[in-house]
């Protein structure tokens, strides 16, 4: 129902070639594609000022925009697959391998997809809060009460001032089991013995576990779940080079990867670049042979054929001179 309205909204800038739209559950996306000589920048403005004036129904979060760029594509993907626990791999590759990728001169970005990120999470034991008189709302309310850093005032001693702030967060699943549980149903919890806030922890009726959110995206590589890594290059550099230096970079880093561990590049777009251009050359090179051998033929003359033979590559030296002085590649 909201999608519609934006495109109408939408179809009215200046430039638009093509529009699509797509739909999941909980949120939509609009893609603009623009004229290679609009400015984009411009557009960005008129899209943003189209939108603004769009009244969206309560609870609906306002519209990102986010303006992107074909070259901005990832160009190569890497695969990590171990018979290590999941969340042991990721933890490897956020504190060694991505920082080994990133400092490749002309890398963009590095990003890494296909896998659950780290949560701490909290099991409920519905036997032991029915026992108590206990509901989730009641945990919740005391992680957010007390487990939190803020400022506590100040604190004076004479002439000397000093701030004082609380240092109240969990940073361990064993301290977020020890919170306490003061409040049932919103009041302060008063009853002695087990029922009492003095002793009543989340620990006695949940379980606590530094373990890794819902998995809702999967990578796997040749059939086995791993950790696809993403690899941008910087805007305007050359992506065939790059991608050398990556691969040399990946194995140097098969020579020291932990046991069980295997690293390989699963897609790697320059390989067609390279295969483009490579076939060029051979074309030419070809190209260039059979024109000399049917002036020979049908002229007779060697001389004939000998001047063709310099002509060609002059022409070709000429044209790939004023290609080359005008930024442009093959």
């Amino acid at each position: 129902e909201l999608i519609e309205p934006i495109e109408e909204r939408l179809l009215g800038i200046e430039g638009v070639t093509q529009m699509r739209s797509s739909v999941r559950q909980g949120a939509g996306s609009v893609t603009l594609d623009f004229d290679i000589k609009r400015n984009i920048d411009v557009a960005l403005q008129e899209v943003q000022a189209a939108l603004s004036q769009l009244r969206l129904p309560l609870g609906v979060d306002p519209p990102v925009i986010r303006k992107t760029n074909p070259e901005d594509q990832p160009f190569m993907f890497i695969g990590v697959v171990s018979d290590k626990p999941l969340r042991e791999t990721l933890l490897w590759i956020d504190n060694y391998l991505l920082d080994q990728l990133r400092f490749i001169p002309g890398i963009g970005e590095v990003s890494i997809g296909g896998f659950p990120e780290r949560n701490l999470r909290i099991w409920p034991d519905s036997r032991k809060l029915e026992e108590l008189e206990l509901t989730v709302l009641d945990l919740a309310t005391a992680i957010q009460s007390q487990h939190l850093e803020s400022a506590a005032g100040q604190f004076v001693n004479g002439r000397q001032e000093l701030r004082v702030r609380w240092m109240g967060e969990a940073v361990t699943p064993e301290e977020v089991g020890n919170i306490r549980l003061l409040r049932r149903g919103g009041e302060v919890i008063y009853q002695p013995g087990q029922d009492s806030g003095a002793g009543l922890r989340i620990k006695d009726v949940a379980r606590v576990e530094d373990g890794l959110s819902d998995v809702r995206r999967l990578a796997r590589i040749n059939g086995v779940e791993g950790v696809g890594i993403g690899v941008r290059k910087q805007r305007g550099g050359n992506e065939v080079d790059l991608a050398h230096r990556v691969r040399e970079k990946i194995e140097e880093i098969q020579a020291d990867l932990p046991e069980g561990y295997k690293l390989q590049i699963t897609v790697d777009m320059t390989r067609s670049t390279e295969a483009v251009v490579h076939t060029t050359y051979e074309k030419l090179a070809v190209a260039a042979i059979v024109t000399i051998l049917v002036c020979f033929l049908f002229l007779g003359s060697w001389q004939a054929a000998v001047n063709i033979l310099f002509s060609i590559p002059t022409s070709i030296v000429g044209t790939f001179t004023i290609v080359y002085f005008s930024g442009f590649t093959l």
